[in-house]
């Protein structure tokens, strides 16, 4: 299982997600850091949250800077509302 971390400089915003599984439509990430979008508090050290599959923006199979840019954008644009 292929995942990418992405963190922020001061570690506060931190996800891990899971970019490539064998069910992409269970595609999910997990909030590692203290900071998420949208969520208040967390109830664990790590949270789990169902999230689109990112894969239409690999190239050749792997991980672009798009992959990422979709990624954030999704967290900070879409997910909050």
């Amino acid at each position: 299982m292929l995942s990418i971390i992405i963190a922020s400089e001061d570690k506060k915003f931190m996800i891990k997600h899971f970019v490539i599984l064998k069910s992409p439509e269970r595609s999910y990430l997990q909030v590692i850091g203290e900071y998420f979008p949208g969520m208040v508090s967390k109830s664990s050290n790590v949270v789990q949250i169902s999230c689109p599959d990112f894969s239409n923006s690999f190239v050749l199979g792997a991980v672009t800077p798009k992959t990422v840019k979709d990624i954030l954008e999704w967290c900070f644009v879409i997910f909050p509302k």
